[in-house]
């Protein structure tokens, strides 16, 4: 007995010392740490579809028809108007830089030397609006048939797997210069012939 007591005495400081340098020593401490996976923003362009009251968007372009859409402008606008409106809910989610798009669309003045157009474009991304203008460079429209181009100043973002994309056309105000009876504004959509569309940064 006195023999176990006096190596117990013995190995007691061992046994101290060892707890003190295994309390010192470090410890990995498991943390879970949320993580976002997302991927870089691309420039896209957006090929325009569907009828005016139910249009959509399409980044592939096989998509087009054979039979333009259209929308047209007989009378002078004298307040703001609803022309045209097209989404898409993108299947790829994830964070977006400030950029510019650019929104094409074609049109033709027919019986008339132009038309002078006040119109808009509204980007709605999720909850967010950004809306691009005509002004003195593109809000006369000559004769014929050519491309109406919106620019539309859009600020960082996000875009979850829930969010849609809608963009909407607008006119203020449009008159015509020179016009004859059966004066008209024509915006068309929807073919190669006729592709529209609005080229953006997501």
């Amino acid at each position: 007995v006195l023999q176990v007591s006096k190596y117990m005495r013995l190995i007691q400081p061992i046994i101290l010392c060892l707890i003190l340098l295994l309390s010192s020593l470090p410890m990995d401490t498991v943390s879970a740490e949320s993580q976002t996976v997302c991927c870089d923003s691309n420039a896209i362009e957006l090929h325009l579809l569907g009828p005016a009251n139910a249009g959509m968007m399409t980044p592939f372009d096989a998509e087009l028809g054979s039979e333009a859409e259209e929308v047209a402008i007989t009378d002078a606008v004298a307040q703001e108007q609803m022309l045209a409106e097209w989404s898409i809910s993108p299947a790829w989610p994830g964070e977006f830089p400030s950029s510019t798009w650019e929104f094409d669309i074609q049109y033709e003045v027919k019986n008339a030397g132009g038309a002078q157009i006040n119109a808009s474009v509204e980007v709605m991304i999720g909850g967010e609006t950004h809306t691009g203008t005509t002004d003195a460079s593109n809000s006369f429209l000559p004769a014929g048939s050519s491309v109406l181009s919106i620019s539309i100043p859009v600020d960082s973002g996000s875009i979850s797997g829930s969010s849609s994309i809608t963009v909407t056309l607008k006119a203020q105000t449009v008159v015509f210069s020179v016009p004859s009876g059966d004066a008209g504004l024509f915006f068309r959509w929807g073919t190669a012939d006729d592709d529209s569309s609005i080229n953006a940064n997501i």
